[in-house]
């Protein structure tokens, strides 16, 4: 690596590490260091300062914030929301598509969820981003790999 350039710095490590905790993400850290450096590198340590700062950004854009969370459940479709997405998190969890959190509990791992909603999904977005009327036909689709899954066990 040029010596001349400056690499990220041990607060932005520190802040880049909480977001990805945050967001679940950091078991696909090195995907993500890879996309920031244009596939320059996966280490996080060899992220320059820019590449830092805009990975940085779009994490903290994932990261919910308690002034957004208040006015999300305040909104009518809230509810609704929740509910369907508790129906793709129930598929994911039959399917074993879980991981711990700290306390060492099995939780569902909304991170792989997630992944495969941008990669296979038809909206190509994570959960949290489809609207009400997209949340059926997601969850359709979805269904159809829960079944797939069952067949082949």
């Amino acid at each position: 690596m040029n010596s001349t350039i400056a690499t990220i710095r041990p607060a932005q490590m520190r802040n880049l590490h909480r977001l990805l905790n945050e967001t679940g993400l950091l078991g696909y850290k090195h995907d993500l260091v890879w996309k920031a450096t244009g596939q320059r590198t996966e280490s996080s340590k060899e992220l320059t300062i820019a590449e830092a700062d805009r990975l940085i950004k779009h994490l903290e854009k994932k990261v919910e914030k308690p002034a957004e969370a208040v006015k999300f459940t305040e909104r009518p479709e809230a509810k609704q929301l929740d509910k369907l997405r508790k129906k793709m998190i129930s598929y994911a969890w039959e399917m074993d598509w879980t991981t711990r959190n700290k306390k060492g509990n099995r939780i569902a791992d909304i991170a792989l969820l997630d992944a495969w909603c941008i990669k296979y999904g038809q909206f190509k977005k994570s959960l949290n981003e489809h609207s009400l009327a997209e949340l059926p036909l997601l969850i359709t689709q979805f269904s159809k790999a829960y079944s797939s899954y069952i067949k082949a066990i």
